[in-house]
């Protein structure tokens, strides 16, 4: 399926952590300080990241992926508030 996905350029990321705030279903973590799109399924194409990019480099992309699901959303945001963040990602 193709849709509107975030894309990170990180020749232009000085990874300030702002598109990871405002993201409304945690598609974005910081991983090895920098934002990263932790699963697809998670994004939602809304672009709130984008406005709050000073440099410019988040941005929304037309891209084959699986469609968003917020039963995944519901479930990771569950195992979220029993489990921290950091058993489900590590920092390359």
């Amino acid at each position: 399926m193709i849709r509107n996905i975030i894309h990170i350029d990180y020749d232009l990321c000085e990874a300030c952590g702002r598109c990871v705030e405002v993201c409304p279903n945690q598609a974005l973590q910081l991983v090895g300080n920098k934002p990263a799109l932790v699963d697809p399924v998670l994004c939602d194409g809304s672009g709130k990241c984008v406005s709050q990019c000073p440099n410019g480099a988040a941005t929304v992309q037309l891209t084959d992926a699986k469609p968003f699901d917020a039963e995944i959303l519901k479930l990771r945001q569950r195992l979220l508030s029993i489990f921290p963040l950091s058993l489900f990602v590590s920092e390359k």
